[in-house]
């Protein structure tokens, strides 16, 4: 795997005497705390990978099967559900939410349903059917023990077109792999149903002999019009328990302690995922403006311990020309073999003004693009040297293809919410909130791999009205998520869109995934601009090995392909810039590499020399944030060879 040269500057205070000075970790993340307001900054440990070249037609590295088909594209408003099941015997089941008719109301919407016996999948149900009689979505599956009997089970929320009815259709099979029938409407008791909405947008998982399930209550018509209170919170997110052996709920849609309006006064739509092992449940719940959140119970969901991953500063209003990072609430949680908590969320740059002091109104969200994006990771693995976790790490990003420095998207506004894969906050003016990189899930293998796979925009892909198609991304660690490997392409379809990439929790000699294909970029349920079309649902096995290897997505002359280009270094990007800017270069060959920032006056404020850097393509993020406003000069010199460009800070 090859290294990267990754500078983690912070430039410093005052201009100072022009020495080299080491890198100060420290410093940076307190630049990073204050300028984000957080009191868990992330750390930019790992850069983007060199890019990967596209091929012509669909799947040229690992083909995938069509195992269903749906005219309803919004598969979540944010985060993944638990909807590939793989179990020892060889059997495989996949769910999805499925729609024979078409908007605006999609009245067969419903669950749709497969599985694989022996190594081949059996049709899917007759004409785009669903299990379900009634309008439902969002189908999380499941296996637990009813009456002494394994079963698999599915939840899916019963919402009627009006978007007010609410509740969940709680379907079970008589066995793996046998088919649905039915179901029973669940949860549906503890509201008034006439006149406030229920609970939607469910996910469920497994602990024991019970069954956990999170979701938000909200009238999921347009707009929101109608909205359910608890706790001090509009549209909250709740929790309920069923004992499946004694088939009885324990809880029913209660609050998680501290989860109240102290941090929280609005839910958020699917800004939570939900995973378990044995008796340990682990809810994470983040969303933009909102803390990343962990809820951890050794018990089944009997009791609950809140951690705080990543804070974020409430009721502090933020100048329109100034930028917060914050997560985009399509959160993956994941508990690995043993016992250690693994979380991926997308990192989204925004901002908003005029927040009331007292009660939190909100009167602007917009977001708003900046050179930093990827995947947040972090996991809940006490550090032994530290005695605490270690930071949130961002890996994996969108490919710069053309390699230029920058992300370019084609000029299609609709790009501006990278294919609506986000949520509208509802506020005065409500914008969507999208990432760019996105719709991470996580899964772990027997020998302890960990993968993370995600969306991203692919630059030189785009549609017949110049809109960016994305593809599936795939990254991997060795050592439990301390490091990452570089991001490989497992789709490269050129000119169809692959999103929502779903994986099964654990992966054997295979990373197994379903995933969704279409021929227009971008969500039509979302989006009236965007054509409705049919969308397929396809399925994919590809070997761990190659992923380890580094040899999927890679092409015969390998990542370092253009080694032999020579050195290059690209202009900063974002520039001008506000904070921390990236720069990329590529070297031919092994070498010392030196990094300077000077002023206008020629005075040098920051120096860096790393002796060892392999071949190929590196990135160097510098944080500016310290830097007075004006015109300063980076250099990059390797051996007697060395490029200077201009950097403009705001």
């Amino acid at each position: 795997m090859k290294k990267f040269f990754t500078l983690l500057c912070c430039a410093p205070l005052l201009l100072i005497a022009q020495a080299p000075q080491k890198i100060d970790t420290k410093a940076f993340k307190e630049a990073n705390a204050q300028r984000m307001g957080e009191t868990h900054s992330p750390v930019i440990n790992k850069v983007r990978q060199a890019p990967l070249r596209k091929t012509n037609g669909d799947n040229p590295v690992y083909g995938a099967k069509t195992i269903g088909n749906t005219l309803y594209d919004l598969q979540s408003n944010n985060a993944l559900a638990s909807r590939l099941m793989v179990y020892p015997n060889g059997k495989i089941t996949a769910t999805w939410t499925t729609s024979s008719d078409g908007g605006p109301s999609f009245g067969q919407r419903g669950s749709g349903y497969n599985q694989m016996v022996g190594g081949v999948w059996r049709k899917a149900l007759p004409n785009n059917g669903r299990i379900e009689s009634s309008r439902v979505g969002w189908p999380s599956i499941g296996v637990a023990t009813f009456g002494g009997v394994e079963k698999e089970y599915i939840f899916a929320h019963a919402v009627a077109s009006s978007g007010l009815t609410g509740g969940f259709t709680f379907s079970t099979n008589t066995g793996i792999g046998t088919d649905f029938t039915g179901g029973t409407v669940v949860l549906n008791d503890t509201y008034n149903n006439a006149t406030t909405p229920g609970p939607i947008w469910g996910r469920s998982a497994t602990a024991g002999s019970r069954i956990v399930v999170i979701s938000c209550f909200a009238d999921s018509t347009s707009g929101y019009p109608v909205n359910y209170k608890a706790g001090g919170i509009k549209r909250p997110i709740t929790y309920s328990v069923y004992d499946a052996a004694a088939q009885t709920w324990l809880t029913k849609n209660a609050l998680l302690p501290g989860y109240d309006s102290v941090r929280y006064d609005i839910g958020q739509a699917d800004s939570y995922s939900i995973d378990a092992a044995g008796n340990k449940v682990r809810i994470v719940i983040g969303g933009a403006f909102d803390d990343l959140a962990m809820w951890k119970s050794e018990d089944a969901g009997s009791t609950w311990t809140k951690v705080i991953i990543d804070s974020f500063a409430r009721f502090v209003a933020t100048p329109s020309n100034k930028r917060k990072f914050v997560n985009n609430g399509t959160v993956s949680v994941m508990i690995d073999k043993n016992g250690v908590t693994h979380v991926a969320v997308p990192l989204l740059a925004t901002a908003f003004d005029s927040v009331d002091a007292l009660t939190g109104a909100r009167t602007t969200y917009y977001s708003t693009s900046l050179g930093i994006e990827g995947i947040e990771y972090w996991n809940d693995k006490i550090n032994t040297t530290t005695g605490t976790t270690d930071p949130i790490q961002i890996i994996g990003g969108t490919p710069d293809i053309n390699n230029d420095g920058a992300i370019t998207l084609g000029t299609n506004t609709r790009n501006s919410s990278y294919g609506g894969y986000g949520t509208g906050l509802g506020a005065t003016t409500a914008t969507r909130v999208s990432a760019m990189s996105n719709q991470p899930m996580l899964s772990y293998d027997a020998a302890g791999n960990i993968f993370c796979t995600y969306i991203a925009p692919i630059e030189d892909d785009l549609s017949g009205d110049d809109e960016n198609y994305n593809d599936i991304f795939v990254m991997y660690s060795k050592d439990a998520g301390k490091n990452w490997a570089d991001p490989q392409n497992l789709t490269q379809t050129t000119g169809f869109e692959d999103f929502y990439p779903t994986l099964a929790k654990v992966s054997d000699s295979k990373l197994r995934l379903m995933y969704f294909l279409k021929d227009d970029p971008g969500i039509a349920v979302n989006n009236s601009s965007n054509p409705e079309t049919n969308v397929a649902v396809n399925y994919m096995e590809v070997p761990v090995s190659k992923i380890i290897n580094d040899s999927v997505g890679i092409f015969p002359n390998g990542i370092n392909a253009s080694n032999d280009e020579g050195f290059k270094v690209t202009q900063n990007y974002p520039n001008p810039t506000q904070g921390v800017t990236r720069i990329d270069f590529s070297i031919g060959k092994n070498a010392s590499v030196n990094f300077t920032v000077i002023d206008m006056l020629g005075q040098e404020l920051y120096s860096e020399t790393n002796e060892k850097v392999e071949a190929g393509k590196h990135s160097i993020y510098f944080n500016a944030s310290s830097l007075s406003s004006g015109i300063y000069f980076y250099t990059v010199t390797v051996g007697a060879q060395k490029v200077t460009q201009k950097m403009i800070v705001e």
